[in-house]
C-alpha cells in the first residue's frame, strides 16, 4: 500500500541521506575514502605507495612479500586484489604458513584501469595506460599499453599511448 503517508516516511530518510552526502562532498572528495568503502592493506602499510588521484575503491592490497606502487590516476573496480604474498606449495603444516618477506613487488603505472574482481599476483609490472579486464588474473608483466583479459591475462588489443 503506497499511501501518501508511506511515501513521506520513505522519502524523508532518503532526502536526509542525500543531503548528508552532498554536505560531506563539499571538499571535492567522496567522503575522503568513501567512508565505508575503503581499501584494505594486509601487511606493512608503508609498503603501499599510492600515486596522486588514485581510486582504489575496496581493493585488498597484500604487502606481506613485497612493495606495491600505484601510478597517478590509476583506478580499480570493486573487489580487486593486489597480492604480493605467497606460500610454498612444497611445504606442509606449519612450514606452509611461512611466506617470503620480499621479492614479489608489484608496480602499476599511471592511468591504469583495473576492472572489478581482477587479481594481480606478486612480481609483476603493469605498464602505464593498461586496462585489465574485470575478473582477469595477472600473473605476468603487462608491458605494452593495451587491454589485457583472461586467466592468465593476455594482451587482447594494444592501445595508443596518449600524447
Amino acid at each position: 500500500m503506497n499511501t501518501p503517508a508511506t511515501k513521506e516516511r520513505i522519502s524523508l530518510p532518503r532526502f536526509l541521506a542525500r543531503l548528508l552526502i552532498k554536505f560531506l562532498m563539499l571538499d571535492g572528495h567522496y567522503l575522503k575514502k568513501k567512508l565505508l568503502l575503503q581499501y584494505v592493506v594486509h601487511g606493512p602499510e608503508e609498503r603501499l605507495v599510492l600515486g596522486e588521484n588514485t581510486d582504489p575503491n575496496d581493493t585488498i592490497f597484500n604487502t606481506m612479500s613485497g612493495k606495491i606502487s600505484l601510478g597517478d590516476f590509476s583506478i580499480f573496480g570493486h573487489g580487486c586484489q593486489v597480492l604480493t604474498g605467497t606460500h610454498r606449495t612444497d611445504a606442509f603444516l606449519a612450514e606452509r604458513k611461512k611466506h617470503p618477506r620480499e621479492g614479489r613487488d608489484i608496480t602499476i603505472g599511471e592511468g591504469v584501469w583495473i576492472g572489478s574482481g581482477a587479481i594481480i599476483l606478486g612480481g609483476v609490472t603493469i605498464a602505464s595506460h593498461c586496462v585489465i579486464a574485470a575478473g582477469s588474473i595477472v600473473r605476468r608483466d603487462c608491458l605494452t599499453p593495451g587491454i589485457y583479459a583472461g586467466n592468465p591475462a593476455v594482451l587482447v588489443r594494444p592501445l595508443s599511448a596518449p600524447i
